[in-house]
C-alpha cells in the first residue's frame, strides 16, 4: 500500500499537487481555512482537514497520521511565520518525512547567476523557516521559482500597472506547477533526503521580452519598462544533475496558463 500524504496548504498548488498524488495512489490529506474548499476535498475522497492559526501555534482538526508532511503555507498574513511552521511540525511525529516548499525569494539580491549554494536575505521569514526545517531528521527543501500554470500567470496583475513597469532588463524566474509537481513526485517516490533544490525553468528572457509577449498573447497589449538593474537569475539545473528529473512545461506555452 503507498504511503499516507498530508498537504498542509489547499491552495492553487495544493490542490493540483493533490490531484496528481491521489491519481498515483496515495492516500491524500489536505489542510483548508475555507469550509467550502473542505467539501470538494472530500467530493475528491480525500481526508479534509480543517486548520486555524492563533497568535502563536497552529490547531489542526483531525490530526491524522502520516507517513509524508508537504508544507505549502506562504508567510503572508502570518505574525510569526516562523513559530507557525515550529508549532505546525510538532504536531507530527519525528519520523515523517517533511517536504517544505520555500521561495526563490529567499535569495539576496545580486546581479547574475544565482544556486543553492548562494547568499540567502537571513531575516526572510521562509528562510529563517528553512532553518527549523533543519532541525528535524528527514526533509527535504525546494525553492520555487515564481509561479505559472493553469488560470494564473504574473502578466494578469502586470497588466493593470502604471507604466513604465520597472526593471526591464532583469531576468524572469518562473516554473510551471505541473514541473513543480513532478520534482515533489521524484522526491516522494524515491524517498529524498536532506536536499535542497531550487525548482525554477532554464529559460530567462527578460522582464521586457517575456511580459510584453505575454501581454500581447492575453490582452493584445504593448507593455513598456523602464531597464533598471541586471538582476539575478535562478539557476534551477541541480535538480535535473542530481536525478532522472527535466523541467517539462516551456514558460511560452502561454496556453498552458489560460
Amino acid at each position: 500500500m503507498k504511503e499516507k500524504i498530508t498537504i498542509i496548504g489547499g491552495g492553487w498548488l495544493g490542490v493540483q499537487l493533490a490531484e496528481a498524488l491521489y491519481a498515483d495512489g496515495y492516500t491524500i490529506a489536505i489542510s483548508s481555512r475555507d469550509p467550502k474548499k473542505r467539501l470538494f476535498f472530500e467530493n475528491n475522497k480525500w481526508k479534509s482537514l480543517s486548520i486555524t492559526f492563533s497568535d502563536t501555534s497552529v490547531n489542526i482538526n483531525p490530526l491524522v497520521e502520516t507517513d509524508v508532511l508537504i508544507i505549502g503555507l506562504p508567510p503572508t498574513g502570518f505574525t510569526n511565520y516562523p513559530l507557525m511552521i515550529s508549532s505546525l511540525l510538532s504536531a507530527f511525529s519525528t519520523t515523517t518525512r517533511v517536504i517544505f516548499l520555500s521561495s526563490t525569494g529567499v535569495y539576496a539580491n545580486s546581479t547574475g547567476r544565482v544556486s543553492e549554494e548562494s547568499a540567502l536575505i537571513q531575516e526572510h521569514p521562509l528562510a529563517v523557516a528553512e532553518n527549523i526545517i533543519l532541525q528535524t531528521s528527514n526533509w527535504c527543501i525546494l525553492r520555487l521559482g515564481g509561479l505559472i500554470g493553469p488560470k494564473r500567470h504574473p502578466i494578469h496583475s502586470l497588466i493593470k500597472k502604471v507604466a513604465p513597469l520597472n526593471d526591464g532588463d532583469s531576468p524572469v524566474n518562473l516554473v510551471h506547477s505541473h514541473d513543480v509537481i513532478q520534482a515533489i513526485k521524484m522526491i516522494v517516490n524515491q524517498k529524498v533526503n536532506e536536499k535542497i533544490f531550487t525548482i525554477c525553468n532554464p529559460e530567462h528572457p527578460s522582464r521586457h521580452d517575456y511580459y510584453g509577449l505575454a501581454a500581447r498573447y492575453f490582452y493584445d497589449k504593448d507593455l513598456t519598462f523602464n531597464k533598471g538593474i541586471p538582476g539575478k537569475y535562478v539557476d534551477g539545473s541541480a535538480i535535473e544533475n542530481w536525478g532522472a528529473y527535466k523541467y517539462r512545461s516551456s514558460i511560452y506555452n502561454f496556453d498552458e496558463c489560460k
